[in-house]
């Protein structure tokens, strides 16, 4: 086990999501999973409003732009709603910033600024595989309403798995835990390490699966935020109870993933997977120190 003194990325933070009215948004969180937004801020200089959606473990952060001349705005009118960054809290974002600048990577926002939750810096999408990653000093914490729903992992679709988890890497520090092939779900995967989650690197194995085809359409970046529950049939049976689709996939038997569809819930892709479950790899012996060969 990978001693928390060693990760740079003590935690992870949150899952940043784009909508169109955080009020409606939240309010499809609560219908479709129970789950209830605590904290609702409006940050007017950076033209944008917030809401937390506290889980388990992690939590959801609802990003609505308030101004349609801001990068959040254009993105959401490009783009649509969807998947925006992912947030790690690390102890000195001023120190953390400076490694990681000099391990190569370009910053969006490269001075530590106070944002709702923390002081953070941003990393560009350029040098971590399409994926906008800020970095924290978490201040404003909200413990989880739900003792049951936590996130497990964030899925990060990727042309090349070794390259995208080796580059993450080396910039983060960030352990591989594991490198796995899934036949059940046609993926190629590598697990790193994020404290009291996991970051999965997904590639498919066939042309026309599932990753393949968001890869055409919409290029490396975040996928899937994956939830892992005490009872994913409570779960299933409240999504299609609010009349939100959800697909049952169960190409591994140690892992069936309950899909709601994106379409249906402000454009994001969130799996539903029974708490510790066995995802790809965790029965295998594969060394870690083999996974990235």
């Amino acid at each position: 086990m990978t001693d928390q003194n060693d990760l740079l990325l003590k935690r992870f933070d949150q899952v940043g999501l784009l909508v169109r009215d955080i009020d409606e948004a939240a309010q499809k969180f609560e219908d479709v999973l129970g789950l209830t937004a605590t904290v609702k801020r409006e940050a007017q200089d950076e033209g944008y409003r917030a809401a937390i959606i506290p889980l388990r473990v992690g939590r959801i952060l609802l990003l609505q732009p308030t101004t349609d001349d801001s990068p959040l705005a254009k993105q959401l009118e490009e783009r649509g709603e969807g998947m925006h960054h992912v947030s790690f809290h690390v102890e000195d974002v001023e120190q953390a910033t400076e490694e990681i600048k000099g391990r190569g990577a370009e910053f969006i926002v490269h001075e530590a600024q106070q944002g709702i939750t923390g002081k953070n810096t941003i990393i560009s999408p350029t040098s971590t595989g399409g994926v906008p990653v800020e970095i924290k000093e978490t201040t404003l914490f909200t413990p989880g309403t739900s003792r049951d729903i936590g996130l497990h992992h964030v899925t990060i679709r990727t042309e090349d798995v070794g390259t995208a988890a080796a580059t993450w890497q080396h910039l983060f520090r960030m352990p591989l835990k594991r490198r796995a092939v899934s036949e059940g779900f046609g993926m190629d995967t590598a697990w790193l390490d994020a404290g009291d989650a996991e970051v999965e690197f997904a590639q498919d194995l066939r042309d026309d699966g599932p990753v393949a085809r968001a890869l055409k359409l919409m290029g490396e970046g975040l996928h899937a935020v994956v939830l892992e529950t005490d009872d994913p049939v409570a779960v299933e049976e409240r999504v299609r109870a609010a009349g939100v689709r959800i697909i049952v996939d169960d190409g591994e038997p140690t892992n069936v993933l309950r899909a709601v569809h994106p379409l249906d819930f402000l454009g994001t892709l969130v799996l539903i997977s029974q708490r510790d479950a066995a995802h790809a790899g965790m029965n295998r012996t594969q060394p870690a120190e083999d996974a990235a060969h």
